[in-house]
């Protein structure tokens, strides 16, 4: 007698769920001391529920009214603080090993504020200055104090921070001047912009310095 053998259903095999619609349903408010509720309390959700519509424009949050500034206000703090920001740039994202105010109220600092070591570059030497508005000739003294001087740490690296813009054109042109005249000394300024753009991504920098709200 000649028949089709049927498979025996494999017991280890995963059982297939026949398809369902997917229904949501949402719980009646009670206060306390109401029973506990049971089904006929809730409230099934489709798609045509006002829950799952977009809001109405009356119902959005208002748009900002300000949006994030391109440059922080560093021209606000007070110079010591401004002076520790800078020092904490030059530990945490310049990855300096130590840096160090120099010198005390009253010292000849020889055109330096505050002074980097690290693990396998030269030094650097900060002078920070909390001007309302730089000009080529403050930048050109800045500069000459520490390059003509005794150059305190025999630094290879001068970085001239600054607390307003220093986009003018004299003043670009001038720092173009300066590395030339002293080719064995880089030469850096960072200003109000400068600084804004390196601590864009660093959250803790800017809290700390400039408030929460920031």
């Amino acid at each position: 007698m000649t028949g089709s053998i049927v498979p025996l259903p494999d017991p280890e095999a995963p059982r297939r769920r026949q398809p369902t619609t997917a229904t949501c349903a949402v719980g009646v408010g009670r206060r306390a001391g109401d029973a506990e509720p049971t089904e006929s309390d809730w409230v099934h959700v489709d798609h045509d529920h006002y829950l799952t519509t977009p809001p109405a424009d009356k119902d959005l949050a208002p748009p900002l009214g300000v949006t994030a500034p391109l440059s922080l206000n560093t021209h606000e703090l007070p110079w010591e603080t401004f002076e520790r920001l800078s020092l904490a740039i030059a530990r945490t994202l310049h990855g300096a090993l130590d840096v160090r105010m120099y010198g005390l109220h009253g010292q000849a600092q020889e055109g330096v504020d505050l002074v980097a070591f690290f693990d396998a570059e030269p030094t650097t030497v900060y002078q920070v200055k909390r001007y309302q508005a730089l000009s080529a000739a403050q930048l050109t003294t800045a500069v000459k104090k520490y390059a003509d001087g005794d150059r305190p740490f025999s630094a290879t690296r001068l970085v001239v921070v600054v607390a307003c813009d220093a986009q003018d054109t004299t003043i670009v042109q001038e720092l173009a001047l300066l590395r030339n005249a002293y080719p064995d000394l880089t030469i850096d300024l960072w200003d109000k912009t400068t600084i804004s753009e390196m601590i864009v991504d660093q959250p803790l920098i800017v809290r700390r310095f400039f408030g929460v709200a920031t």
